[in-house]
């Protein structure tokens, strides 16, 4: 499966671009601030329905105008199709999958599998507990309808009894009455967030240690700990640790003994929301003890996962985004990178700079961009003439 067309309307700095790609690798050059990033985002939005870089649907809006589009042909080995995001600020967003409009933005999430890798979030996911978990979130949205749909009924459940537990911690009252059913509701969901989540980090945990020892030559060692707020003690992947089965019991017990704390602080202290996925670079904590270097190496090595994974989860390879992704890489490290993309499906690169790497040797098509407009392409076809594609 790759994506064979992207047209965009009043999306970022991009006004009117239409862009044809095959089914080979692109990179996209241009200077700081010429649009290589906004170009990767959208993709991004068709595989999810919204940005990958945390912004609002109306900071995506292009300066002055009140609607964006962005349309995508994506072709596969059976079959193809289209497509179509569209945020307006009266009137919202609105998606189509081959002109059929979808009830809600989650039905499009699994359609079109893509990984997406920013250096906006090497600190943001790695040195932060939130960070990981939405990414390893959004993995499994990607894998699995029914993770999804768990996610979606978590947070609601946990919103309406973090409410509840506000009213309580207002009004001075300790009872079991109003809560338990919540209790019940959260923990049911819950442990199958939990569960899927531990299975899926003994899945990746092989992919990531074999990238990231590639990348460094084999110097240093990664490995993976899924720690849960409702079991008495983390898991992780060697030996013992995934022996561990979390169950709705357990998750109601952990809910119990945090009884007293939970009313006096007004919301729930335990659960997947808390939970952490614990990273260790030769049995140091990466987010404690490593480098900047460390961090970008897990994370490009985590995304490289994540690809993999998908792969064999669904049977193609999804789009591999990688953005900047040569700064902060020595060559040794950047020639790896590529010798291992050679295995992946459609690969889509940014670069500032022209790069002294065998790209085009590798058979990369080159879409070079400036200021929202592609002013050279190589294999890959531009057109402004995007008509009434957007109406």
């Amino acid at each position: 499966m790759f994506l064979s067309s992207l047209e965009l309307y009043h999306f970022r700095n991009y006004v009117q671009e239409r862009l044809i790609f095959s089914q080979a690798g692109v990179l996209i050059r241009g200077g700081n601030g010429q649009g290589k990033s906004n170009l990767l985002e959208a993709i991004y939005f068709l595989s999810v329905g919204k940005s990958g870089r945390g912004a609002t649907d109306s900071d995506v809006v292009s300066y002055e105008a009140q609607t964006f589009g962005v349309r995508g042909e994506i072709s596969g080995e059976v079959d193809a199709f289209s497509i179509f995001v569209e945020y307006d600020a009266l009137r919202g967003k609105r998606i189509c999958v081959d002109g059929q409009a979808l009830s809600r933005v989650s039905s499009l999430i699994g359609r079109f599998h893509s990984v997406l890798f920013s250096p906006e979030d090497v600190d943001l996911v790695l040195r932060f507990p939130v960070g990981r978990r939405r990414i390893l979130d959004g993995l499994l949205a990607q894998e699995s309808r029914g993770y999804l749909v768990d996610l979606l009924r978590y947070r609601r459940i946990l919103s309406q009894r973090n409410s509840l537990l506000k009213r309580i911690t207002r009004a001075g009252v300790q009872t079991d009455r109003l809560l338990r059913p919540w209790d019940e509701e959260l923990a049911t969901c819950g442990a199958r967030i939990i569960r899927k989540r531990m299975a899926v980090i003994k899945e990746l945990e092989p992919g990531l240690v074999r990238f990231y020892r590639d990348l460094t030559s084999g110097d240093e060692e990664t490995s993976l700990f899924y720690e849960s707020t409702t079991c008495s003690e983390g898991a992780s992947n060697e030996g013992s640790p995934l022996r561990l089965n979390p169950t709705a019991d357990r998750f109601v017990e952990a809910l119990m003994q945090k009884r007293t704390e939970e009313i006096r602080m007004g919301h729930t202290l335990s659960g997947p929301h808390r939970d952490d996925v614990r990273i260790c670079v030769n049995d140091r904590d990466l987010q404690k003890f490593g480098s900047q270097g460390q961090l970008k190496s897990v994370l490009l090595a985590w995304k490289l996962a994540e690809a993999a994974f998908l792969r064999q989860a669904s049977g193609h390879w999804p789009v591999l985004l990688l953005d900047d992704v040569f700064s902060e890489l020595d060559r040794r490290r950047c020639l790896v990178l590529l010798d291992r993309l050679s295995d992946f499906g459609q690969v889509f690169l940014t670069a500032a700079r022209e790069e002294d790497l065998p790209l085009s040797e590798m058979g990369f098509d080159e879409v070079v961009i400036e200021h929202g407009k592609c002013i050279g392409a190589t294999n890959a076809r531009s057109s402004a003439a995007v008509g009434n594609a957007f109406s």
